[in-house]
């Protein structure tokens, strides 16, 4: 490395001092003294040890030597400053000038930054082609240089600022993929909000359109009903009036036999008897009512899947799926697979005996999905099973006490407390059923679409906004206003089997479990199933099923006496 003094003034004007500088702390002595490295005599502003030039660390700072006029670099008067290839140096006020150069060879290992980074970024044309450099060459070039040709303090800076600008830019890197991992949560997030939304949309939609179509039939059924029975009564009573007036006739003509007014009367009892049965008949369904719907109880229920070692199966789906469908799991945290359901219940003891179906008990009986999940290792597992009672505004959790193996028939208990309820009577003789006889059919077809569907809109709406789609807090909320009531249809015996009996009293799903009454008002069988392909034929278990179930309960626990609800009577 050369450091070289142009005189641009001064008695030496014209000449240049080069000195070899070969060590990284050498020091350039400038003044009228013979042992300077640059000699400046005869000039009064310059002093024998005047300014010195030290080069430390690849940087070369002008120095003063308290000199009696000065030292000035580009017109400034200095103490110490760092060179720059190029500044003029001015010894003493007036004084001789000197222009500054540094001359660095290739490859040299200690050069300023300033002269390192020279090279690289000339616009030389690749060797051999013509071409400027390319910018990956330059930066390759440059990146050398700085590594080869600094200081260690420099290369040290260097470093640092290298670490400093890699470490930004690797946080900037962070943070962009965050934010975009983040922006893609967020759409994933909105996605799911709007397909929920639409999904609760159309949930919404379809309930009211079921309540609709639910208040329709109703209606539709009630109406064909009244019309029929008031057809057949009218029937009746024109029969019974035309049998009296040949009576009276016949009477008053004295020619008349004996045996002819006998006949005429027997007709006229007959008549008059089966009128008496059409109207007591034709009232069944509220007499029925009056007594017993607050011991026959809405039982609504869900449940799920476990393994082996009691984790819930799970779907990686939304919703209630199918429990058939491929993918339930016990790993990850996608939902709960949960089932509801809904059923029909009714009081066979004080104690909270409640008599209903086996598939109500334990939904999973005889379904095919079971049997398919139970082949990849998973049970059935109860989640929930609770009971409304009509005039009781809670519901009382159920626990299952005993399944038939002979028939769907099976017995659950709640913790009803002091809470009196009509405990409906059996009929435990098994010679009265008989076809023909009329029967009245209690429970809660279609669930809770029935119960919403007989609400007024003022308080359905009242309802729903209270509950929103919750099937829970729905029940709570018709619970807590007393809308929890049985459905009553009636119908005839059409066939008496051991295990069935068949009729045509019309129900759904959700009247499975419902008491099945005779014209005494005794419970003759337990409804469980539907041809859903003709309203005409209903099935249901006969009680002596339901009877060995309570016998096998053993005896009831002694009562204690309490006051009954108000408006129900035992």
């Amino acid at each position: 490395m050369r450091a070289v003094f142009s005189h641009l003034s001064g008695p030496r004007r014209g000449e240049v001092d080069t000195v070899e500088v070969d060590t990284v702390e050498a020091r350039i002595l400038i003044g009228s003294d013979a042992a300077c490295d640059v000699r400046l005599e005869g000039h009064d502003a310059v002093a024998g040890r005047h300014a010195e030039v030290v080069l430390d660390d690849c940087d070369y700072f002008a120095r003063d030597l308290a000199s009696p006029t000065g030292t000035f670099v580009n017109g400034r008067r200095i103490a110490e400053l760092i060179l720059k290839d190029g500044d003029m140096l001015e010894i003493g006020a007036g004084g001789p000038k000197l222009r500054f150069r540094v001359q660095v060879a290739d490859g040299e290992v200690c050069r300023p930054l300033r002269l390192a980074s020279d090279d690289p970024l000339e616009r030389s044309p690749r060797p051999g082609t013509g071409a400027p450099p390319s910018t990956p060459d330059i930066l390759t070039r440059l990146g050398l240089g700085l590594q080869r040709e600094t200081s260690p303090w420099m290369r040290r800076l260097l470093a640092a600022a290298l670490v400093l600008i890699a470490s930004s830019f690797l946080l900037s890197v962070a943070v962009f993929i965050r934010g975009t991992r983040a922006g893609r949560e967020v759409r994933r997030d909105i996605v799911k909000l709007e397909r929920q939304a639409a999904t609760e949309r159309r949930s919404r939609e379809q309930l009211e359109k079921s309540i609709v179509e639910e208040r329709n039939r109703a209606a539709e059924a009630q109406a064909r009903q009244d019309r029929e029975m008031n057809a057949q009564l009218a029937l009746l009573r024109e029969e019974e009036r035309g049998v009296r007036e040949q009576l009276r006739e016949a009477r008053e003509r004295s020619s008349s036999r004996g045996i002819e007014i006998r006949t005429l009367e027997a007709k006229a009892v007959d008549a008059s008897r089966r009128l008496q049965a059409f109207e007591e008949e034709r009232t069944l369904g509220e007499r029925t009512i009056a007594r017993f719907q607050g011991g026959v109880a809405f039982l609504e229920g869900a449940y799920g899947f476990e393994d082996a070692s009691g984790r819930p199966v799970r779907h990686p789906g939304k919703g209630q799926e199918a429990l058939g469908k491929t993918g339930p799991t016990t790993g990850g945290t996608g939902e709960i697979l949960v089932a509801p359901y809904s059923g029909t219940g009714f009081l066979v003891r004080r104690d909270g005996l409640i008599l209903t179906n086996r598939h109500v008990a334990e939904p999973w009986w005889t379904e095919k999905e079971t049997a398919q999940l139970a082949q990849k290792g998973f049970r059935p597992r109860l989640i929930a099973l609770r009971a409304y009672f009509p005039a009781v505004d809670v519901p009382f959790d159920l626990r299952v006490v005993n399944v038939s193996e002979k028939a769907d028939v099976a017995l659950v208990k709640a913790s009803l407390g002091d809470q009196v309820l009509p405990v409906l009577e059996l009929e435990k003789r098994r010679s009265t059923a008989a076809s023909g006889q009329p029967i009245v059919l209690l429970g809660y077809p279609t669930g809770l679409d029935a119960l919403l569907a007989r609400l007024h809109e003022p308080i359905a709406d009242a309802v729903e906004a209270a509950a929103g789609d919750d099937l829970e807090k729905t029940s709570r909320e018709l619970a807590r206003r007393g809308m929890i009531r049985p459905l009553a249809t009636q119908g005839h015996l059409s066939d008496v089997l051991p295990h069935r009996l068949v009729y045509d009293a019309q129900t759904t799903v959700g009247g499975s479990g419902g008491p099945i009454f005779n014209a005494a008002g005794k419970v003759i069988g337990v409804n469980f199933a539907v041809l859903t392909e003709f309203s005409g034929a209903s099935f249901g278990v006969p009680i002596s099923f339901g009877v060995e179930l309570l016998q096998a309960a053993g005896p009831a626990p002694r009562e204690r006496r309490v006051t009954a609800p108000r408006g129900l009577s035992p």
